[in-house]
């Protein structure tokens, strides 16, 4: 039936076809993996290699649609979490054209930064995400220009998770396991991004 929606019964992962796979596809799954990690699975703090990964990969799948079971049809604010990262990311990801899983990583530094600038994210558990970060790629490493303001809030009001004209619905982390979502106006994200020089300094 056209519209309906149902979880997954059966997922089924192939080790010969995922281990096999080159070093950059696995660093784009990593942002998806370490965002799951962030969002909701403080107990995984171990170095994220391609076979720890692997092992790992039933078990957050399962903490995934968990959130998704919890707010099926996305009208309960509970499955938002899941865009951690998203927000920003979609903008770098259409305006340099670089992969999603990149995106993704930028956008989670971006989230964690700003959320570390506002004092939501304490000294303590920056050190934890900044661990986790690690393994991600930077702004800076993959030589991106820094768009113009313009370029930025056109790309990012036309997101999904667009609240109103003026506001987005952004996901900030308090700690490994802690995120929430929370409306942000455009012109703070504006703020933010020419702070961390993913917008270009002065004039727009």
């Amino acid at each position: 039936q056209i519209g309906s929606i149902h979880c997954a019964q059966t997922v089924t992962l192939c080790r010969d076809i995922l281990m096999a796979e080159p070093e950059n596809r696995f660093q784009d799954a990593l942002a998806e993996v370490i965002k799951i990690i962030l969002i909701g699975r403080p107990d995984i703090s171990e170095e994220l290699t391609m076979k720890h990964t692997w092992d790992l990969l039933p078990s957050l799948i399962e903490s995934k649609m968990k959130i998704v079971r919890q707010d099926l049809f996305d009208q309960k604010n509970i499955r938002a979490v899941l865009n951690f990262g998203h927000t920003v990311g979609h903008v770098l990801e259409s305006a340099h054209g670089i992969s999603h899983g990149q995106a993704v990583a930028l956008g989670l530094r971006f989230s964690c930064r700003w959320s570390e600038k506002l004092g939501i994210l304490g000294e303590k558990e920056r050190v934890k995400v900044g661990k986790l970060l690690e393994a991600l790629p930077e702004f800076e490493s993959l030589k991106l220009k820094p768009l113009t303001e313009e370029d930025f809030i056109s790309r990012l009001v036309q997101d999904k998770k667009s609240r109103t004209s003026e506001t987005v619905n952004f996901i900030f982390i308090r700690s490994v396991g802690d995120v929430f979502v929370k409306p942000a106006g455009i012109a703070e994200i504006v703020d933010e991004a020419r702070r961390q020089g993913i917008i270009v300094q002065g004039g727009r």
